[in-house]
Formats: structure tokens, C-alpha cells, sequence
């Protein structure tokens, strides 16, 4: 199965994947201009041998997977392809909340440790 033609031939989970990993990219490749051996990523920055090369590897892949959802939606497995849009995101937040109650915890131990001082 080819690649469809129209981005709005996908199906919804695949769409959305596209969407978001194409502003993610968008965003990044803002970041990065005027780079061509450094690589940015918010407050991260990495030596690399050319930039346009990490945005074609990066294009590559999210053309692949906005693929292999597609696939995956038009064999009639639509849950199969919300999970794997979804499972990252769910993780992320969870992974956020899980950091800011450490950090809020942390917190109400060292106010504990002060007043017993």
C-alpha cells in the first residue's frame, strides 16, 4: 500500500501523528536555524555531523510511522492505532505528575527536617 496522496486521506489516529510530529519538527527546525553541526533541543545541545540530516532522518521517520498507522487503520485495527498515538502522551503526563509530587514531597520532607532542628 503507497503512501496516500492527500494528507486527508488518513485515517484520524494517523492524521493526528502527522500533525503533531509535523509542528514538532516545524518547531525544531526554528530552533535549529543557522545550525549546521549543532543539534537543539530546548535547553539540550548535541554535536552532530549536519542538521539536515537529523531533519531528514526525523521527516523519514514520521512519514514511516504515519504509514504503518495508516496501515494499521485501514486493516480495521482503529483502537490498535489510537493506542499507539495516545500511549506516549498518556505516559508524558503521567511521567510529569509523577515529578511534580516528588518535587512537592520533597519539599514537605525538607520543611520537616527544619523545624525539628
Amino acid at each position: 500500500m503507497a503512501f496516500p496522496r492527500n494528507v486527508k486521506e488518513l485515517c484520524t489516529p494517523a492524521y493526528l501523528y502527522f500533525v503533531v510530529s509535523m509542528i514538532g519538527l516545524i518547531m525544531a527546525v526554528i530552533q535549529n536555524i543557522g545550525n549546521t553541526r549543532t543539534y537543539n533541543l530546548g535547553s539540550l545541545t548535541t554535536r552532530v555531523s549536519s542538521t539536515t540530516l537529523v531533519f531528514i532522518v526525523k521527516l523519514m521517520y514520521v512519514l514511516f510511522w504515519t504509514w504503518i498507522l495508516n496501515l494499521i487503520c485501514k486493516d480495521g485495527h482503529t483502537g490498535i492505532a489510537w493506542f499507539l498515538v495516545l500511549v506516549p502522551f498518556v505516559l508524558l503526563f503521567i511521567i510529569m505528575a509523577l515529578v511534580m509530587a516528588d518535587s512537592r514531597f520533597e519539599g514537605m520532607v525538607s520543611k520537616a527536617i527544619k523545624k525539628t532542628k
